[in-house]
């Protein structure tokens, strides 16, 4: 279907196909655990961990929108690569907050030292105003969604 000078870009199609050639970029240079590499959706929960330790599986569900199945078998896959641990919660021992291992610690490490990499990679060469009118055109896109 072709285009009229005035219609709008494919926006959308636009931010598919960068983020699947980034999570693709990142995977390839993700650090392994449990003898595989540490896929996209699985980072998301370590770095969220990292972030804010002491999380539940309820604060994830809320923070990235899956439902507690995807969530459950999220954290039991990252659990069983031995880079996280469910510990009972001090006051509420029915409630299970997540902690990452030391491995955990220092995979979460190389991903961010892989996507600062990959972040440089993409604006290597932008200029200064450009890489501020970026920040500011995605802080927009982001806005315009209501996010």
């Amino acid at each position: 279907m072709a285009t009229s000078p005035d219609s709008p870009p494919d926006v959308m199609e636009q931010i598919h196909t960068l983020m699947h050639a980034l999570k693709a970029r990142v995977m390839r240079g993700s650090p392994e655990a449990g003898g595989r590499r540490v896929a996209p959706t699985e980072a998301r929960i370590l770095h969220h961990v990292a972030r804010h330790p002491g999380s539940t599986q309820g604060d994830l569900v809320e923070r990235t929108g899956r439902d507690k199945g995807q969530i459950n078998r999220l954290i039991q896959q990252v659990e069983d690569a031995g880079l996280l641990v469910r510990v009972p919660d001090e006051t509420d021992r029915r409630k299970l907050r997540l902690e990452l291992t030391a491995e955990g610690r220092e995979v979460v490490k190389g991903i961010a030292a892989e996507r600062r990499k990959l972040s440089a990679k993409l604006v290597a060469d932008f200029t200064p105003d450009e890489r501020e009118q970026l920040a500011s055109l995605l802080a927009r896109l982001q806005k315009n969604l209501g996010d």
